[in-house]
């Protein structure tokens, strides 16, 4: 027997054992983190929805303070449901999962959107908020818009959270020299006069569920997923990411991506849509019959209360099978709009589209339907419009969305009738 080799391979066996030990011991910390983390940060919304609606409860004779108490309940319920996606987000990532759609774009447009949604918050905070995005030549481009304003709304997020209040921040986007001719180069800069982060911070700073600690801003909520989402989206568009900060002297992110350029003229998804400035005619829904294809009960009294407050006339179908056999009879052109949630008994909304796109009438190839569904992912939206939907609607429902893709897909169905 070589006792060498024995000794040698009991070594090689314990130093093997004693590596699985340590990356076990340090993926059950990771996840006791991620729980405790996510308990607390679950929580405290979840405690300012419940709280405010007790609240409400005993100021129901009290107009101005039963507002107060919902405009509350709704931005915690919205914080509640971003928790939520960067947790879907960095699993889908993780998995390899998710997937970039290209679409055509303008990249001013999605700037403009990104700042729109952020101003209140920056408002807020008494912040100078600047947005530039005039640099650029090719402004429209074929890439994935929602992911790309998801990177810009999670730098910008992070420089309005730990920017004392009253500071400046500012987000740049501008055009650099290419060495492709169907590709442009951009670059985006989120900028700010903030608290900075240590050497030690950026070292981890896109480290899942890691944030800053700074006395100043402990009441900060979040995952401390959003630099790792961000980091994660900007490979995957084969970009790069910088950052330069010092503790005191602000930080300054710097993206690198590579768009393919598009033509202004050029058709294809992400054109002209309605952002809701053009007046209150898009929230009238006076005349329009609607299906709602809607198993669960709360969400279909939601929705439905939703529609029919603009002026709709709703219809509820408790399953997929069940709309398509009231659409089967109904007068034809009677229903202006289906509303399909996925899953459902019986029959999902995928099967049940079909099946209403094959029944020998003329409005069967022509309705609007739009899928209304906690499916939020890109391959649920290619899915949908595969399955001969006309859009694609992400719950919790939004009376804005829902009163907007309910007139443009009337007006886009009225158009192609004509």
């Amino acid at each position: 027997m070589d006792i060498d080799q024995a000794k040698s391979e009991r070594l090689r066996n314990q130093l093997a054992l004693q590596e699985a030990y340590r990356y076990a011991e340090s993926a059950n910390r990771a996840k006791l983190d991620f729980m405790s983390t996510m308990s607390h940060d679950m929580r405290t919304p979840l405690n300012a929805v419940m709280g405010m609606t007790s609240i409400a409860r005993t100021r129901l004779n009290e107009p101005e303070r039963l507002a107060q108490c919902l405009d509350s309940i709704d931005g915690a319920a919205r914080h509640l449901l971003d928790l939520v996606n960067e947790v879907l987000d960095m699993n889908k990532l993780e998995a390899g999962a998710a997937r970039l759609c290209e679409a055509r774009f303008s990249l001013r447009e999605a700037v403009d959107s990104v700042h729109s949604l952020l101003a209140p918050l920056a408002k807020e905070h008494g912040h100078c908020f600047f947005v530039s995005c005039f640099e650029v030549n090719h402004v429209w481009v074929l890439g994935d818009r929602s992911r790309f304003e998801q990177i810009l709304v999670n730098l910008l997020s992070n420089s309005i959270k730990y920017t004392p209040d009253g500071g400046t921040i500012t987000l740049s986007v501008r055009e650099t020299a290419s060495n492709s001719a169907n590709y442009g180069a951009y670059e985006i800069c989120a900028e700010d006069n903030g608290i900075g982060m240590s050497r030690e911070f950026r070292e981890v700073m896109f480290e899942p569920f890691t944030r800053a600690e700074d006395s100043r801003f402990c009441k900060v909520t979040g995952t401390g997923l959003g630099m790792s989402i961000t980091r994660s989206l900007v490979y995957m568009m084969d970009g790069e990411i910088q950052v330069h900060s010092e503790p005191g002297q602000g930080t300054c992110i710097t993206v690198s991506l590579h768009l393919k350029a598009a033509k202004q003229d050029d058709t294809g998804m992400g054109d002209g849509n309605s952002n809701g400035e053009g007046g209150k005619e898009l929230l009238d829904l006076t005349g329009i019959r609607i299906l709602l294809a809607e198993d669960n009960d709360l969400n279909a009294e939601i929705a439905k209360e939703l529609l029919e407050h603009l002026g709709a006339e709703v219809k509820r179908a408790a399953n997929g099978r069940e709309a398509v056999q009231m659409f089967e009879a109904s007068a034809q052109g009677y229903y202006d709009l289906i509303f399909m949630d996925i899953q459902m008994p019986k029959m999902n909304g995928y099967e049940a589209v079909r099946q209403i796109r094959r029944l020998e009438r003329t409005d069967a190839g022509r309705v609007p339907v739009i899928a209304m569904t906690a499916n939020a992912f890109a391959e649920d939206v290619k899915a949908a419009l595969g399955a001969g939907m006309n859009g694609h609607l992400v719950k919790p429902a939004d009376l804005h969305r829902m009163a907007e893709a309910a007139v443009s897909s009337v007006q886009r169905g009225t158009a192609d009738a004509s």
